[in-house]
């Protein structure tokens, strides 16, 4: 048995199987002294010091067995963890003390203290035992069974050294006979502990250990036999609305009961004809519900028309969307399915599955419903990822281009700078919407490459309009993300220097809801920019979270009102009011103020009249390519004064 059990630590790296090594050798010592065999195996030195000191060796059997019962009934997966492992180095500790003790004390004593030590300590091995129990261990039995005859024993051995019984044949071989007996139980229960790991480890390569329905595995299996035999079929996915943000509040136990109640709502309504049994082994029932992964279940629905299948789904989603009660806890649960049928919608599982789980995510807003999958949706969903490629190789290898949008001074009518905007030519598709492919450049998480690209070029081509004698000012648009890009201040500065543009031409444009990111930061980066005698301006405001207290706050040194109070300013009196006071609210901050939008004269008139500084718009011109931006420039300064560079130092001394 020793030498099975060490192959097997060699094999499972269990050190339970290695302290019952332990174990049997410490038994077998025990019993070869007390008996006098041990002269067949052991040095007369080492018999004699064992057998003066056998009762130090008995405790160190005890101490094993302990050690035993900790590892078997492996409390480093349990809750119970911590408070096993302190109960259980205490309690060593106590019965080592107790094992050097002996060495000091007269054998009766010491074997009082022994006699009495027993008690607390099967006391901690039954605490142990209570405290793991579970009725589907069986080896749990064979177990408890493995204690008792060590018990007897060990009290039997130990009133006989005390003389509270009398000597016999039976007396005298009874801790022999106890540990031979606890010794092939303690076999017993490893090997059926060992099988009952191993058919757990089988079940989970199949069942969702949580809910314990059919896994990803089943349902591939399922899936690909129903291909083979050209069954058509359709399979439906069904995901847990806020499922992830639910399970911070959930421990295991509330986790599994959450799990298993929304299983059986699912499951008390598969009860139907037109839904396929999911069939797993021959010894085990069959399923209609299959678990692809936590928070997500699959069933499959037979080949019906779509009116049949449809009515399955609602039954499903409104018999499982409500309240949910999970202890003292209540949560609202809500589903959405996503549906793919086979043959048209896929050919193989891990597609079908695949389609199944994009269908819930192409009706994400819709709360409580199901969704078909749709093949024209994929389509564009395959060509959102082919461009957010080609977006990503754009903006390496330079294959976009600045536009600028002419900005217009009021109080003289020349050109006070432009606002660069990204364009992108795509070769096969023509014309990509900046809309389009900043806000894929926001989900995918190369904004910010973008933006370093944009400050970059736009640099360069403001270089080159300074060495035609054109000192404009340039305002760059600068996303929640970029705000995060690590010393963007400094960055910005040094992009500048190796270009030669003086910072005060440089205004950065944040919108207002970058200011409910992270205030602090905000503050921060907006004060560094400010020191660097770069302007700061809140884009489209009017439109966004701004209050009054960061405005009051923040450093910054222009305020651009949005266009949708710009373009309709001269029939709508209520603008007319909110650009008004808005202007007013700014000359008070000593702020510039610049409108975008305008599209007629009338609304520039009504602009310069409320003391607007700046105005941009269709008015003037469109956002044109740099080479005619600069004919733009040239032509402009033909004909008008160069505007003034702007200093808010300059608005608060006229102020």
């Amino acid at each position: 048995m020793a030498f099975y059990s060490a192959g097997v630590y060699a094999y499972s790296r269990q050190r339970v199987y290695l302290i019952y090594v332990l174990a049997i050798v410490l038994s077998t010592l025990v019993l070869g002294v007390n008996h006098g065999f041990s002269r067949y195996f052991l040095p007369a030195p080492i018999q004699m010091f064992i057998s003066n000191h056998l009762i130090a060796l008995t405790v160190c059997l005890l101490v094993v067995g302990l050690w035993f019962t900790y590892f078997f009934l492996d409390f480093t997966r349990h809750p119970f963890n911590q408070r096993a492992r302190s109960l259980f180095l205490i309690t060593t500790v106590g019965l080592l003390g107790l094992a050097l003790l002996s060495f000091i004390t007269p054998a009766y004593v010491s074997v009082s203290f022994v006699l009495i030590a027993q008690i607390p300590v099967y006391g901690v091995i039954f605490y142990y035992f209570w405290q793991q129990w579970q009725p589907s261990k069986h080896w749990m039995f064979l177990f408890i069974l493995c204690w008792l005859p060590a018990m007897v024993g060990g009290l039997t051995f130990y009133a006989l050294m005390l003389n509270y019984i009398e000597y016999s044949v039976l007396s005298s071989y009874a801790l022999m006979l106890a540990l031979a007996l606890t010794m092939i139980l303690f076999s017993l229960a490893l090997a059926e502990r060992f099988r009952f790991q191993r058919m757990q480890e089988m079940r989970s390569l199949t069942h969702d250990t949580l809910s314990c329905l059919p896994n990803n595995n089943v349902l591939h299996m399922v899936i690909s036999d129903l291909i083979s035999r050209n069954h058509n079929f359709n399979l439906c996915c069904l995901s847990i609305d806020n499922y992830n943000n639910l399970l911070p509040y959930l421990d295991e136990s509330a986790r599994n009961e959450y799990i298993n109640a929304i299983a059986a709502r699912i499951n008390d309504t598969l009860a139907v004809q037109a839904v396929q049994a999911i069939k797993t082994d021959s010894d085990m029932p069959n399923y209609r519900l299959g678990c692809l992964k936590e928070g997500i279940f699959a069933f499959l629905i037979a080949d019906v028309d779509r009116v049949t299948c449809d009515q399955v789904l609602t039954a499903v989603v409104d018999n499982l969307n409500g309240d949910l009660c999970v202890g003292s806890f209540v949560t609202q649960v809500n589903a959405r399915i996503g549906v793919c049928h086979y043959p048209t919608d896929g050919d193989h599982p891990g597609l079908l599955i695949s389609r199944a789980l994009h269908a819930i995510d192409q009706h994400r807003p819709i709360v409580g419903s199901y969704a078909h999958f749709n093949s024209y949706e994929q389509r564009h969903h395959q060509l959102h990822v082919s461009l957010i490629n080609d977006l990503r190789s754009a903006i390496e290898n330079d294959g976009l281009e600045l536009y600028h949008q002419p900005q217009i001074d009021l109080r003289t009518g020349s050109i006070h700078g432009s606002e660069v905007l990204a364009r992108w030519t795509h070769p096969e598709y023509g014309q990509i919407s900046p809309d389009v492919f900043v806000r894929m450049a926001e989900d995918v998480g190369i904004i910010n490459s973008l933006t370093l690209w944009v400050i970059k070029r736009a640099f360069q081509q403001q270089a080159q309009l300074i060495e035609r004698g054109h000192c404009r000012r340039l305002s760059i648009n600068i996303s929640a993300s970029d705000i995060y890009i690590p010393d963007l201040a400094g960055r910005v500065v040094e992009l500048a220097g190796e270009c030669n543009i003086p910072t005060n031409l440089i205004s950065l444009e944040l919108t207002e809801s970058v200011m409910v990111e992270d205030y602090n930061w905000l503050k921060q980066l907006i004060t560094k920019l400010s020191t660097s005698g770069i302007e700061v301006s809140i884009d489209d405001y009017g439109t966004g979270y701004s209050s009054l207290y960061f405005l009051s706050q923040l450093p910054f040194t222009e305020l651009k009102i949005d266009r949708s109070f710009v373009q309709d300013l001269p029939k709508n009196g209520r603008h007319q009011s909110i650009v008004r006071a808005t202007t007013d609210m700014a000359q008070s901050l000593g702020v510039m103020v610049v409108a975008e939008g305008v599209e007629s004269e009338e609304a520039e008139a009504l602009l310069r009249r409320y003391g607007v500084d700046i105005s941009q718009g269709y008015y003037y011109s469109r956002p044109l390519p740099f080479n005619q931006y600069q004919e733009y420039v040239d032509r402009m300064d033909s004909v008008q004064p160069k505007t003034m560079i702007y200093s808010p130092q300059a608005r608060s001394s006229s102020g």
